[in-house]
């Protein structure tokens, strides 16, 4: 079996098949003529009806021909496809040991239950302490003692204003003369 790709990118066997069959049917479909068939509508004849006249033969038209497709350049047939090599067999997997049944644990020995809670008395009421009365007396404060004065500050002489000092451009070095 040779399979070809053919210009619509369709694939086919070139062995069964001269040209792409999916391009033919394609071909095909588009030149075919679709004929309407229309069936005659059957009056009822009644007394007050006139017969129709014969109807005249009125000569057939020519056959139209359908011109005929151009024929299809056969395509140079490809390289053979390289074989693909088959798949080794699958070699079998060698059966599993049946799994061994696990021992049962042993009985759950029942814990012993805890001796019950012995009640703690409740310890005695705490006894309130008396508040004690609010006094109303204010202790008097102690009379204020006179600050002494300090000793009178030296008057510090004020500085003279700065002069303006005038601004001073800066000296450019010149070159030294290289020593002979």
């Amino acid at each position: 079996m040779t399979m070809k790709k053919c210009e619509n990118l369709h694939y086919y066997d070139t062995d069964k098949y001269k040209s792409c069959p999916f391009c033919d049917l394609e071909r095909k479909k588009s030149h075919k003529v679709k004929v309407v068939k229309v069936k005659p509508v059957k009056k009822s004849v009644t007394a007050e009806t006139p017969k129709p006249e014969p109807v005249k033969e009125t000569p057939k038209p020519a056959p139209v021909e359908t011109p005929k497709p151009a024929p299809v350049k056969e395509i140079p047939k490809p390289a053979p496809v390289k074989e693909i090599p088959k798949p080794e067999p699958v070699k079998e997997v060698p059966k599993a040991e049946p799994v061994k049944e696990t021992p049962k644990p042993a009985p759950v020995k029942e814990v012993p239950k805890p001796a019950p809670v012995k009640e703690v008395p409740k310890p005695a009421p705490v006894k309130e302490t008396p508040k004690p009365e609010p006094v109303n007396e204010v202790p008097k404060p102690e009379p204020v003692k006179e600050i002494p004065k300090p000793a009178p500050v030296k008057e510090i002489p004020k500085p003279e204003p700065v002069k303006e000092v005038p601004k001073v451009e800066p000296v450019q070095e010149t070159p030294k003369p290289a020593p002979a």
